[in-house]
């Protein structure tokens, strides 16, 4: 987290669709980040939206496994063992991607390579995940999130030609959770609403915590004469502030930081002192501003603690002594690590900016940050209308509308010299962390699951009477016992409209092929080329009709009448067909793949 922006500027009820360099001008970061943000809302609602089934009724969310991987997160349960699946599950739009374990080889799809065994649950690659149980039934749900990534979480970013960083990252990462289902809570399946199953509701609900933001320069006493001439910010620079909760909780318990600078001012940590009194990071800072000093409050942080949504431990720097930041208390024993520790678990220490006596608006006291037994961190108010005062006129006023603060809400917020502006926020959610959820299984240890998962695109389930959006489900079997035949099942909706969906497998036609004729608004549908039909003369036959389609299946005839035949129609549409004419036919008597008629 904390990358080292200028501002954000993405604001999805705009209704922007690019960003449009013009020659001579200055490339700004955050023109850079809005297209980015643009192009990523797109492409996850467009996922999101091809799933034209949307959210089963009481299930919040869309999730849905592609049959490109189709045992994507799927849970095998042995012996108490738990295992997850290899492949990709889009959750409300993030591609969540388990690569699983073992040795590499090579994905002819995509080109690249991938491992070829399953992951174990406690070998996830963004762990540590809680301790399987031993007993019970428990729901496994996949939690997906976006996580911030600099150069201290990932140092292959600074090119050893440079010695520099220049750009950070936006990481998807994911877990797999169990949420247990108490004794006594009925009988729970894939299809139970959330309000159905104890607990599950409250956990996966977004953050309600709210933040506004407030330039009153009445809070700044400074001399009239450098004051701007208007507005509420009174800094002599631009910044970029971070407000930041911290410990979780109800207002009043739950605590939260702030940085002037987006909590940028950070550096890996090269080892700490085995009494935790003292830590060498990497580097002091950039200059004599964006680095570290006697008396700042820093945040000594780690990748597991970060996994595990834990915040880091807060404390004082007492004295900078030959390169390592002196502490006036003890780190836990968690986070005293030595180099290769450290390195590995990218362990690191960020500064923040909140010190001294903080206080409210109207000049109350919330906490004095002075003394080093203080715990670093300002406590929410109780009060909604509560206004904190941060710094140069800038206050903000936290609620969570009776919920609780989560550890990482957090809101990015731009301050110009310029024209004295601040972004004002009024009751503006959390731009992170937002978590998403999708049910994998139920689990009762130690051997038995069910697979709630979604493949994408959907079977055609005929056996069952219907599926999705089909009028009539045709299967192999019903075709070859006559019990309903595509010829059939065709007929049914000739005149009223409506979606023929043929499941899976081969179907050998007559010599009179499949005709429809007279037709309007009908659909024949496959399940791309797993489903073939097999012509001994005629294939596909639409006469005389309009607003036909024929799509996702295969048509493999014998060479002497065509596969798709179209003759008097408007507005046909055949789209991913695979049209094959094959046989012993004299050259002079075959037919081509397709004809069209007059």
């Amino acid at each position: 987290m904390g990358a080292d922006l200028s501002r954000m500027r993405f604001d999805p009820l705009r209704d922007l669709a690019g960003v449009v360099l013009q020659q001579g001008r200055l490339l700004l970061d955050a023109d850079w980040n809005e297209l980015v943000a643009i192009v990523d809302r797109r492409l996850r609602a467009t996922v999101a939206d091809l799933d034209s089934n949307g959210p089963q009724t009481g299930i919040q969310g869309v999730a849905v496994v592609p049959r490109t991987t189709p045992e994507a997160f799927k849970v095998t349960l042995t012996g108490g063992k738990l295992s997850l699946g290899r492949g990709r599950m889009y959750v409300d739009g993030l591609l969540a991607e388990n690569h699983g374990t073992g040795k590499r080889v090579f994905d002819p799809l995509l080109a690249e390579q991938r491992l070829d065994t399953d992951t174990p649950y406690e070998k996830q690659p963004y762990g540590p995940v809680p301790d399987l149980p031993t007993a019970g039934t428990h729901l496994a749900y996949l939690d997906v999130w976006e996580r911030e990534v600099t150069w201290v979480e990932q140092p292959d970013l600074v090119d050893v030609a440079l010695g520099v960083d220049t750009t950070a990252r936006t990481q998807t990462v994911w877990q797999v959770r169990l949420h247990e289902i108490t004794a006594g809570a009925g009988a729970v399946t894939c299809t139970t609403a959330d309000a159905g199953i104890p607990g599950w509701a409250a956990l996966i609900a977004p953050s309600p915590a709210r933040l506004s933001v407030i330039a009153d320069p009445a809070t700044v006493d400074t001399d009239p004469c450098e004051l701007p001439p208007s507005g509420g910010y009174r800094g002599r620079e631009n910044q970029t502030y971070r407000i930041e909760i911290h410990d979780p909780g109800a207002a009043g318990m739950a605590t939260f930081k702030w940085s002037r600078d987006n909590g940028s001012v950070v550096s890996p940590v090269v080892d700490v002192a085995s009494d935790g009194l003292s830590l060498r990071p990497a580097s002091l800072g950039r200059d004599e501003v964006l680095g570290f000093h006697k008396g700042d409050w820093v945040e000594v942080l780690d990748d597991r603690r970060e996994f595990r949504r834990l915040a880091g431990q807060m404390r004082k720097v007492d004295d900078i002594v030959d390169g390592r930041l002196v502490l006036t208390s003890a780190l836990d024993a968690d986070l005293r690590l030595g180099a290769t520790a450290a390195d590995e678990r990218h362990l690191r220490v960020r500064r923040w900016d909140q010190n001294g006596v903080v206080r409210t608006s109207t000049g109350a006291t919330v906490v004095d940050l002075t003394p080093a037994s203080a715990a670093g961190v300002i406590k929410v108010p109780t009060g909604a209308s509560t206004r904190v005062v941060l710094e140069n006129g800038i206050t903000v006023a936290l609620t969570a509308g009776g919920g609780e603060f989560r550890t990482g809400d957090h809101w990015i917020v731009a301050a110009r010299t310029a024209d004295a502006s601040v972004e004002e926020l009024v009751a503006a959610p959390p731009v992170g962390v937002h978590h998403h959820y999708a049910r994998l299984g139920v689990l009762t240890f130690p051997d038995t699951e069910s697979d709630c998962r979604t493949l994408w695109p959907p079977e055609c389930e005929c056996e069952g009477g219907g599926c999705s959006d089909c009028t009539v489900c045709v299967t192999p079997t019903s075709h070859a016992s006559g019990a309903l035949t595509i010829q059939a099942a065709v007929d049914q909706v000739t005149k009223t409209g409506g979606t023929v969906c043929l499941a899976a497998g081969r179907y050998p036609l007559d010599e009179g092929g499949v005709r429809i004729d007279g037709a309007t608004s009908v659909t024949i549908r496959g399940q791309g080329p797993a489903t073939v039909l097999l012509c001994r003369d005629r294939g596909l036959q639409v006469t005389r009709s309009a607003f036909v389609t024929v799509e996702d299946l295969s048509v493999i005839g014998a060479g002497a009448q065509p596969c798709l035949e179209l003759a008097g129609t408007a507005a046909v549409t055949a789209q991913r067909l695979l049209l094959l004419a094959s046989g012993d036919v004299p050259a002079d008597q075959a037919r081509g793949a397709v004809e069209l008629g007059g």
